[in-house]
């Protein structure tokens, strides 16, 4: 796995062309690094700059000023290199509801991963997955959507990340995976997380908001 390190000493959003305007500061002073295996929770407050942190490190900013520097692994960071190492998933689940969790996994793993990998081991990839991220019971269950009854909000948030894990990615990124879940299913999501976090050698970024003691305990930094 790679290590992430950074060191933003601000980023901001350009208010004038002028050198000497600072902009809109949205980041500033935010130093850390975290080892594979390691996982951290973003706190803060809605409008804090959380998502910007996560967008920023997962190289999806295109505008703005930034002064610092993020290493992944020993090498100086560059965007490209970043979204072909890492994994983001979406506050929001983009799930086809008629499938089963098996075809949704399947489907990911058909259009993301190399044409090269052989059909045998693209199954394998997605049962490792499914068993890594506790799927593997509602395999054979349609995900569901407003029209019929499916899977429940943890299970689909479980599977949003296991359509983003089908492509080995080291290093993964998670905008609020606990947003609209209850306190027990957060935890069920978060602990899955963590234990493929641990098994497959990760490193996890993950904003939260409002989190629970206990929840906020699961995690190795914050």
């Amino acid at each position: 796995g790679h290590s992430v390190r950074w060191d933003i000493q601000r980023y901001s959003l350009v208010g004038s062309r002028r050198a000497s305007d600072p902009g809109l500061v949205i980041l500033e002073g935010l130093q850390g690094e975290l080892l594979p295996g390691e996982t951290l929770a973003i706190l803060g407050p809605s409008g804090a700059g959380k998502t910007t942190f996560l967008s920023l490190l997962a190289g999806r900013v295109q505008e703005g000023r930034f002064k610092g520097q993020i290493f992944v692994g020993n090498e100086m960071f560059s965007p490209t290199r970043m979204r072909s190492l890492s994994a983001y998933v979406e506050q929001e689940d983009h799930l086809v509801g008629c499938l089963t969790v098996h075809e949704e996994l399947s489907f990911a793993a058909d259009l993301r991963l190399d044409a090269s990998i052989p059909a045998y081991e693209r199954r394998l990839e997605v049962e490792k997955v499914k068993g890594d991220l506790g799927l593997t019971h509602v395999s054979s269950r349609r995900i569901g959507d407003y029209f019929s009854r499916g899977i429940s909000g943890g299970e689909k948030r479980r599977v949003s990340i296991a359509k983003e894990m089908v492509t080995h990615r080291q290093i993964l990124f998670l905008d609020e995976p606990t947003s609209g879940l209850d306190s027990f299913t957060a935890l069920q999501v978060v602990h899955s997380v963590i234990h493929l976090a641990r098994r497959r050698n990760l490193v996890v970024f993950c904003t939260i908001h409002q989190p629970s003691s206990e929840l906020l305990h699961s995690f190795d930094k914050v």
